[in-house]
């Protein structure tokens, strides 16, 4: 089992430079888990792409849609106390924490390609998409 960060989450299921390389590196364990609040952070990765140009809404819902039947069976809520522990300890926001607290809670690790999120963590809870 792993926890999936947002950023993760965009890089696998929106066609990019990096979406080969993230379904590779996911491709070995596909018991995944994430909080609700990925639902928020992904579709604001999807309205900034669409602001860009990048993709319609059409497209834009087309991805959400097939993010959402792969993770929902995934969502977990974190435990709030084990949330803000964490983020006062490592001084991480609490968003981020939610996902560290999942993966706290399962003895695994947040597979990430947010680096000033992954510098605040030790390598023991962090899986790294992208190389230091």
């Amino acid at each position: 089992m792993i926890v999936l960060d947002t950023n993760t989450l965009a890089y696998y299921f929106i066609n990019g430079p990096l979406t080969l390389q993230t379904r590779r590196a996911l491709a070995a364990d596909r018991a995944w888990r994430v909080p609700p609040r990925w639902r928020t952070e992904f579709r604001a990765v999807l309205v900034r792409r669409a602001r860009l140009g990048l993709a319609d809404l059409v497209e834009a819902e087309r991805v959400y849609r097939r993010a959402l039947t792969i993770l929902e069976p995934s969502e977990e809520e974190p435990d709030f106390r084990l949330v803000m522990k964490l983020a006062v300890q490592f001084g991480i926001e609490s968003y981020d924490a939610e996902f560290l607290a999942l993966a706290w809670t399962h003895g695994t690790k947040v597979v990430t390609a947010d680096t000033a999120f992954a510098d605040r963590v030790p390598d023991v809870w962090i899986t790294r998409i992208l190389p230091r």
